[in-house]
């Protein structure tokens, strides 16, 4: 997992799970403190991959031109 991800139904609830997610990033960072640099690089190829600003054009380009 390279994010730290979380559900919540109410605002203690919300408040509750991001204090346990800081709590695991920084067990993560005292234990490797190059992980996160790690997970944050995993994140930023993936987003590019699947998101960069010629695969949204594409796909916006493919949408709009089914209505043409």
């Amino acid at each position: 997992e390279n994010m730290f991800v979380y559900n919540y139904n109410s605002n203690s609830e919300h408040y509750e799970r991001l204090k346990e997610k800081v709590v695991y990033a920084y067990e993560i960072w005292r234990n490797d403190s190059l992980m996160l640099k790690r997970m944050g690089c995993n994140v930023k190829r993936y987003v590019d991959s699947k998101y960069s600003k010629e695969k949204i054009m594409d796909m916006y380009s493919n949408l709009y031109s089914e209505f043409i």
